[in-house]
C-alpha cells in the first residue's frame, strides 16, 4: 500500500508508475480518514507500506506500527519524486520516462509503462538534472506543452531524445 494526502495530487501522478509495477493500492490519508484507513489496514495485514510526500503527523503515528518506509524528503516535491522514480527503476529498469509537472493526467502516465519525472515550468531542478546524467535514461516523453524550455534544455544539456507529445483541451464554452 501506498499512503498519499489527497491534498497533493502531483504526488498520485508521480507514485502511480510504482503503484501499477509493484501491484500496490494507493490510499489517501488524513487526520480525518485515519481511523477507517487503519481499520482497513489491519484486516489486510498489509505486506509493506510506503507513506510518501507530506501526509499529516496523525497519519504517521498511526502507521508507524507497520514500519512503513517514509519517502519525504523535507517536502521537496522533485526529490520525493526522483526517489520513487530510482524504486521504479529497480522493479522494472527501462531508458524511456515521462516528462511533466505533475500537473496533467494522462492514461500514459498511469500506465506504469515508464516512470515520471518532474520538471519545472521554467526550469530542470538540480536534483532532476543529477539524475538523469546518472542514470540509463535516454529518452523523455514531455506531456504538457507549455514545458517545451525546460523538455529542451534536457536535450541540450543532459543530451536525452525528447519526445513532446502535442495534445488539444476542450474548447471553453461559449454558452450552454
Amino acid at each position: 500500500f501506498i499512503i498519499l494526502d489527497g491534498s497533493y495530487g502531483y504526488n498520485a501522478i508521480s507514485v502511480a508508475p510504482y503503484a501499477v509495477v509493484t501491484g500496490s493500492y494507493v490510499l489517501f490519508a488524513d487526520r480525518l480518514t485515519i481511523d477507517e484507513i487503519e481499520e482497513f489496514l489491519d484486516s489486510v495485514n498489509p505486506e509493506s507500506i510506503l507513506i510518501y510526500g507530506i501526509v499529516d503527523r496523525e497519519v504517521k503515528n498511526a502507521l508507524a506500527r507497520f514500519n512503513p518506509e517514509i519517502i519525504n524528503n523535507e517536502g521537496d516535491r522533485f526529490a520525493n519524486n526522483i526517489e520513487i522514480v530510482k524504486k521504479y527503476m529497480e522493479v522494472n529498469g527501462g531508458k524511456q520516462v515521462i516528462l511533466t509537472n505533475g500537473e496533467f493526467i494522462e492514461k500514459e502516465i498511469m500506465s506504469g509503462v515508464e516512470p515520471v519525472i518532474f520538471i519545472g515550468s521554467n526550469n530542470v531542478p538540480d536534483q532532476v538534472r543529477e539524475y538523469i546524467k546518472e542514470s540509463d535514461v535516454q529518452v523523455g516523453v514531455l506531456i504538457g506543452n507549455e514545458l517545451v524550455s525546460s523538455a529542451t534544455f534536457i536535450r541540450r544539456q543532459l543530451g536525452i531524445s525528447v519526445f513532446v507529445k502535442f495534445a488539444q483541451s476542450a474548447r471553453a464554452p461559449a454558452g450552454r
